[in-house]
Order: C-alpha cells, then structure tokens, then sequence
C-alpha cells in the first residue's frame, strides 16, 4: 500500500483506459463476447457479456484493430471480469499506438 492508503500498482507496463468490442475465439467454435476495459503492451482486462469459464489459452481478436488475432493466456478470472497475458507483445504493439 502507499502512504496515501492507496493500493500500489506494481505492474512493469502501463495500462491504458479503453472501451473497445473483442471476440474471444475457444476450441471448436465458440465465440465469447467481450470488452476491451483496459489494455497494455503485455495484457488485457476483458469483460464477459455473460459470466463463462474461460481455458487457460484463447484467441482473442478486438474488433477496429484490422481484426488482428492476439493468443492470449488467462491470469485470473473472478465472474465474468478477467485478465490475460498476450503471449507475444507483437500483438500489441499497433494497438496502442
């Protein structure tokens, strides 16, 4: 915490505020809904349409950025809110530029 009682944010890439439509692509077709709430070069907070498990590794495509596909690892999921890892950061690299 810091001295203001505030939480520390101890992540290495800053995160930018965005609100952009994804898909999330899962083994034999399945189509996940989602947002895009915040973004860095090394993840993504998503949100769900509706609260579902996700697996440990998906695709994920946001929607305006030329659809390019982005494999993704899932960090931590509590309901429909998670955060993942981008496997590769060449994947974001346009997106936040």
């Amino acid at each position: 915490m810091s001295s203001d009682g505030g939480r520390v944010d101890l992540r290495k890439n800053k995160r930018t505020q965005t609100r952009q439509e994804g898909r999330i692509f899962l083994k034999r077709g399945t189509v996940v809904h989602c947002m895009v709430t915040d973004l860095s070069q090394a993840g993504a907070k998503l949100t769900l349409t509706k609260s579902q498990h996700l697996p440990e590794t998906f695709d994920l495509v946001i929607l305006g950025s030329d659809f390019r596909t982005i494999p993704c690892d899932l960090r931590w999921q509590k309901g429909n809110v998670a955060g993942v890892a981008f496997r590769s950061r060449n994947g974001a690299d346009q997106l936040l530029t």
